[in-house]
């Protein structure tokens, strides 16, 4: 079963009505934002502030209860691969490369970039069909967020 059909039911069976395709992708972002801000065994309040801010910019809902849902979906699927299933594969090379980008972001929200974010953030790059090109650009944008 995919990612989307998963997030799809989890997201029904909180409501008790059908989910949007679109809230599905976006609990799917937001939930490999939070793997990425996880990885490194916490969630410090830089990296809760950060995503809390580019949930709300992004996704323009209630960023709280969306990052509660992502921490739960994230939770469930259990791994990296599980969250991106369902990404990158309609969207285009830019998107995906700005998916990559806010996940740059996040990791590094804390001023440290820990060994077990780095590797995520290039197996991420991999999955999303980018090259080293692509992290490298991210990494450096990443350095000029103030």
């Amino acid at each position: 079963m995919s990612l989307f059909t998963r997030l799809t039911r989890l997201i029904a069976r909180r409501d008790e009505t059908p989910a949007a395709p679109q809230d599905a992708e976006r609990l799917a972002v937001a939930a490999l934002l939070v793997h990425v801000a996880r990885i490194d065994g916490t969630l410090s309040p830089p990296e809760r502030a950060r995503l809390l801010a580019i949930l709300a910019e992004r996704f323009g809902r209630d960023a709280e209860d969306l990052l509660d849902e992502a921490g739960e979906a994230d939770y469930r699927a259990g791994d990296l691969e599980a969250l991106i299933d369902m990404l990158g594969h309609d969207a285009d090379a830019a998107e995906r490369e700005r998916l990559l980008a806010l996940a740059v972001e996040v990791a590094g929200s804390d001023g440290t970039l820990h060994e077990f974010e780095d590797g995520v953030l290039w197996r991420l790059a991999r999955a999303l069909r980018l090259d080293e090109g692509a992290l490298a650009r991210a990494q450096g944008a990443a350095h000029r967020v103030p």
